[in-house]
């Protein structure tokens, strides 16, 4: 028998990938104070599509974890295989010694032979801050946070702390299994019971009673648990009838699920599937032999057995793959030359043009593409991830797309009220941030940290950006003020020299800005890419404009050119001048050029 038919999946839901990026620099100008007179063409360079459409080859795969946008195999000699966003691909950690893999939306959770955890991917809110001890024994990742059972049959969890008490495991030393999902996780005892504690706004932790379960499985907001009969029982959300068209059955022997669908393995190999199929997720492989199963947001994987004898087995893929084909390429941006404005999302794009109307293009998978308003009265655009923002000309704020970076609730917060007398708009990743006309400040999002709500007070702000966990604001004295994650020390404004700013730009790890009582040099804090041996930036000054990604800054020079530093993907940029407006999503950036 294949080795891989004695793997029992061991890891939950995963969500989107790692951050998003949006611009506030420039992004309260309307078209009459635009640079592109009477307009601009767009240029793009970067990577021009989310994650890549292959998977590893092989048939020595003995366990499987689908990701946000990411996938992560164990091989039967113990080592990791990542594919997907190039963001995770290669970046796992080296060793032959691995057991078991988990992948959440932006992060991915080992253990090792003996006992001991590594984590890697997106590290905010503490999720690759792995407990110590060497007594682990399975493992889960969800959306925000991972849940590992240790040998004394314990629970640890880490990640996101916040008041749903998602990392909050219950106590005890009678659990046998685990799954995390969005917000809320689902554990199983050894009497066979069910508990589960997080977020219940849909009734994800009002488990069944009984004490026949032996396995679960957690998505969004539904949970799936596997009865010692072979039949299953499903509660929570019921938004795609993921729980009315639970299948009848006592052949079952494995399951998952993920953000609005569910997987289950038959006896014979076989595998079923239902809830939301927006993108092929449900359309299972037909024919047996497979060996386990593993529910990504839109894609999932399965482990076939060879018809050969081998030490593993063959991963087999369905759904979402991340091709060019399905995700409109980034590269593929609007032609002409009347856009006067540009942002960046993550992995989508929206312009302006000369005459108010919007124009969009990239990832569409949370609708922040093709929901895009009519109407020729915008003056400004802002890009996060899974939404997207514009400014009409009265003041008042249009938003689309979803309220979280995974796509898991209908629409963003409410803008605050009264909504009107806004004059400039930045997005992040979950959050964003409005200018009114009097000065002061307005954020709102997703789950929003206490940081993230500490707004500063004034009344004489001009300008602001929003990162992936972070803000920034200018006041008109040319003084930054920064709030909201600040785990690589992306708030901690320069206090020697925090006066005669005139631009600024919020990343996901750093922050930059132009130091206009400096000669128009640049100065970033936090964890920024580095330009040149130690030096973090470009020497020199009379720089125009900035942005920031990921892990690259790119600026505009007084001559108009591009310069960019930090990740090799976006190097170098595209040569000539006449360039007037910037903006970076994660891998990549766009310009409006004359």
């Amino acid at each position: 028998m294949p080795r891989c038919s004695l793997f029992v999946k061991m890891v939950a839901l995963a969500i989107m990938l790692s951050a998003a990026l949006g611009m506030g620099e420039g992004l309260g100008k309307g078209p009459g104070a635009s640079a592109c007179s009477p307009g601009c063409e767009i240029v793009g360079w970067g990577d021009s599509s989310v994650g890549g459409s292959y998977w590893p080859e092989g048939d020595d795969f003995v366990a499987i974890a689908a990701g946000g946008l990411f996938s992560v195999a164990l091989r039967a000699d113990g080592s990791l295989a990542v594919w997907g966003d190039d963001s995770y691909e290669g970046s796992s950690p080296p060793g032959t010694d691995y057991v078991a893999v988990a992948a959440g939306g932006s992060h991915a959770v080992a253990l090792r032979a003996d006992g001991s955890l590594v984590a890697w991917g997106d590290s905010i809110d503490n999720r690759t801050n792995v407990p110590e001890g060497n007594d682990f024994v399975a493992i889960t990742a969800g959306a925000y946070h991972s849940v590992a059972l240790r040998a004394d049959g314990s629970l640890s969890a880490w990640g996101l702390d916040d008041a749903s008490g998602l990392i909050d495991v219950p106590a005890g030393n009678d659990f046998i299994a685990v799954d995390a999902g969005v917000s809320f996780s689902v554990a199983l005892r050894e009497d066979g019971s069910l508990v589960a504690w997080g977020e219940s706004e849909a009734g994800q932790t009002d488990v069944p009673a009984g004490s026949d379960f032996v396995a679960v499985a957690a998505g969004a907001a539904h949970g799936l648990a596997l009865r010692s009969d072979g039949s299953l029982a499903g509660w929570g959300s019921n938004r795609s009838r993921q729980i009315d068209d639970v299948p009848p059955g006592n052949d079952y022997v494995a399951i998952d699920a993920n953000l609005h669908y569910s997987l289950a393995l038959r006896a014979d190999g076989t595998i079923v599937a239902w809830g939301e199929n927006s993108d092929g997720q449900t359309d299972v492989p037909e024919g047996g032999g497979h060996a386990a199963i593993a529910a990504g947001c839109w894609h999932a994987l399965a482990l076939r057995e060879p018809r050969n004898a081998s030490a593993g087995c063959e991963i087999i893929v369905w759904g979402s793959d991340y091709s060019e084909e399905e995700y409109q390429l980034l590269s593929d941006a609007p032609t002409g030359r009347d856009f006067v404005a540009i942002a960046a999302g993550a992995h989508h794009a929206l312009a302006l043009r000369s005459d108010g109307s919007l124009a969009a293009w990239g990832w569409d998978k949370c609708f922040q593409v093709r929901h895009v308003p009519e109407g020729n009265d915008f003056v400004a655009v802002a890009a996060g991830h899974a939404h997207s923002l514009a400014l009409r000309e009265d003041g008042t704020i249009v938003e689309w797309g979803y309220a979280s970076y995974f796509c898991g609730y209908e629409s963003p917060p409410a803008i605050p009220a009264p909504n009107e007398g806004f004059i400039a708009i930045a997005a992040g990743r979950d959050l964003s941030v409005g200018l009114r006309g009097d000065g002061s400040l307005d954020i709102w999002g997703y789950k929003l940290s206490s940081s993230q709500q500490a707004v500063p007070e004034g009344s004489d702000f001009v300008a602001i950006a929003a990162g992936t966990h972070h803000a920034l604001a200018l006041r008109a004295h040319g003084v930054v003020e920064a709030w909201g994650g600040n785990r690589w020390d992306q708030c901690d404004t320069p206090i020697d020299k925090n006066y005669g700013f005139s631009a600024i730009a919020a990343g996901a790890s750093h922050s930059l800005a132009i130091a206009q009582n400096m000669g128009g040099s640049l100065i970033s804090w936090g964890k920024a890419p580095l330009y040149s041996g130690d030096r973090a930036n470009p020497p020199g000054g009379g720089f125009r404009a900035i942005a920031v990604g990921a892990k690259h800054s790119v600026a505009i020079k007084q001559d108009g050119s591009l310069i960019s530093w930090g990740r090799s993907s976006i190097l170098p940029p595209p040569e000539g001048t006449g360039f007037v407006a910037i903006a970076c999503g994660w891998n990549w950036c766009m310009a409006l050029r004359r």
